[in-house]
């Protein structure tokens, strides 16, 4: 409403001017008398800067900006009449030069003084200040303009309104020039600091990346050592037929680990084992937990054995380590024991699980048969002089046996964020258990990495499966 009425003002203020203006030319000019020149001047004057005011408090910058070049437009065109007019010495001539001073300071040079006051605030220290060096722009520009019009016209007091116009915008001047000054310094100091801070913050970013080389290196070297301590696939191959290893740690060292060996009595021993944490701490936990092992098939050779001797040197080993519980770390994992004919295997576990899938006759396809260890591990714990059992189970034919630890199961994913959990484990195995090894683990880590998508990798994920000839 308020936009639409300033419309209507200036138009009838414009259209009053093109009137006055057309009027002026063909000789009939109604500003001849000094009293209705006045009126109509002041009529004008108010139509048309009322009109812009109210135009300007709901319109958007770019609208302000094509009004303003419109008014000044209409100001050139309006000089250019007058200046005719007199040349060709109408009966109202240099009546259009008077409107137009009038026009200019009442109309465009708000324009300007505002559109400067928005882009200076920013860098005044006040917004009083901001609008008293505008305020006083704005009467240096009238009291110039309306002086020099006063002049032309050899009216009274042209003069001294120049002048009042020219001291008063040359104080304005000095105000803006002194702060554009200030900001100056300013920026400088800031881009000084700024310059300052890039600089420490490129060192800082040398020296954090030749850090992250360093310690990416370490971890690196780290890894080669703890490979070497794993089973390796000479020792897989030359004891198993058919067989596949997922081994994925979550960073690049890890807690899990499998191990491989032969006894006292010539059996092959093969274990899957999740030490105590992950990363650097259970790479190292790893490399104790193997050593154990290591040191306790001197001695003994039945799965059991293995376990009780180890877990006693675990909890040795780690009593001094620091902590109130004097040594909690250690690991979980299954031990498996091969007679030299692969027709049984002996087992002990602590907290994991042995599956075997069986082909059914009955069934005609295959069946997952558990085998459940002792809720214990190798290490402190309520029943750590409790001994570990173990199982002996007959083998059969082309029976598929999965060692795995807990990081598969236990790996948020899928659709809803929730762990894969062992109940989909099992259905996974058995829907692809006919296939050869190779494309059983293709299909394994294509599910995984398929269920944990952008997810991050919460554990270690270590999975042996091989087939019976």
């Amino acid at each position: 409403m308020i936009n639409k009425l300033g419309k209507i003002l200036l138009g009838v203020g414009l259209l009053t001017f093109i009137t006055l203006i057309g009027l002026d030319i063909s000789g009939y000019s109604i500003l001849v008398s000094k009293g209705v020149s006045i009126i109509i001047l002041a009529t004008l004057v108010f139509f048309i800067f009322s009109g812009i005011t109210l135009i300007y408090i709901q319109s958007s910058v770019e609208k302000r900006i094509r009004v303003s070049q419109v008014i000044l437009g209409f100001v050139i065109l309006l000089f250019s009449a007058g200046f005719v007019s007199k040349l060709m010495r109408y009966p109202g001539a240099g009546i259009e030069i008077v409107l137009f001073f009038f026009l200019l300071c009442f109309s465009y040079f708000p324009f300007v003084i505002k559109r400067r006051f928005e882009r200076l605030i920013e860098i005044m220290p006040s917004k009083s200040k901001a609008i008293y060096l505008s305020v006083l722009d704005l009467i240096g520009l009238l009291c110039f303009v309306m002086g020099s019009m006063f002049m032309f016209q050899q009216w009274p007091f042209g003069l001294p309104l120049v002048g009042i116009g020219i001291v008063t915008f040359l104080i304005a001047l000095n105000g803006w020039n002194r702060n554009f000054r200030r900001e100056v310094e300013l920026r400088k100091l800031a881009e000084n600091e700024l310059k300052s801070t890039l600089e420490e913050l490129h060192n800082t970013h040398l020296e954090i990346t030749e850090k992250h080389r360093e310690i990416k290196d370490s971890i690196n070297y780290a890894e080669r050592i703890q490979r070497s301590f794993l089973a390796t696939e000479a020792t897989l191959s030359g004891n198993l037929d058919e067989y596949f290893v997922i081994f994925q740690p979550r960073d690049v060292v890890s807690g899990d680990f499998y191990w491989a060996a032969k006894s006292a009595t010539g059996n092959f021993l093969l274990l899957t084992g999740d030490s105590t944490g992950h990363g650097v701490p259970g790479a190292i936990m790893s490399l104790l937990n193997i050593t154990s092992l290591e040191k306790a098939i001197e001695h003994q050779s039945e799965p059991a054995e293995i376990f009780n001797e180890a877990r006693m040197t675990i909890i040795e080993r780690l009593k001094n380590d620091g902590s109130a519980e004097g040594g909690k770390d250690g690991m979980d994992g299954s031990l498996i024991s091969f007679n030299k004919d692969k027709t049984s295997l002996t087992y002990t576990s602590a907290n994991n699980s042995i599956w075997i899938a069986r082909y059914s006759e009955e069934l005609n396809g295959y069946e997952l048969l558990e085998f459940p260890g002792d809720k214990m591990p190798l290490g402190k714990h309520v029943h750590d002089s409790v001994s570990f059992t173990q199982t002996e189970v007959a083998l059969l034919k082309n029976d598929v046996v999965y060692c795995f630890t807990d990081g598969f199961a236990d790996q948020f994913g899928g659709p809803k964020g929730k762990k894969f959990m062992k109940k989909q484990m099992k259905e996974l195995i058995l829907q692809y258990a006919d296939l050869s090894l190779e494309d059983q683990k293709k299909t394994i880590l294509k599910t995984f990495n398929d269920w944990k998508g952008l997810n991050e990798q919460i554990d270690d994920v270590t999975m042996i499966a091989f087939r019976i000839q």
